[in-house]
């Protein structure tokens, strides 16, 4: 999951570099955005999950 995450936002930034002519400021902000909105996501992704720990399945008559 974490590789796939890198390799997804190191692809992300060769294509705007290609885009931008290898404009530098563009593919970092880019880059930062990316693991900006990666990093709310996992947060969000695992706060409900210790709000809400998994709970087994209730017993079934």
């Amino acid at each position: 999951m974490f590789i796939a995450i890198v390799l997804i936002v190191l692809a992300l930034t060769y294509f705007s570099m290609y885009l931008g002519g290898a404009s530098g400021w563009v593919s970092f902000a880019w880059t930062a955005f990316t693991a900006l909105v990666i990093a709310v996501f996992q947060l969000a992704v695992r706060i409900p999950k210790k709000r809400f720990p998994d709970h087994p399945d209730p017993p079934r008559p």
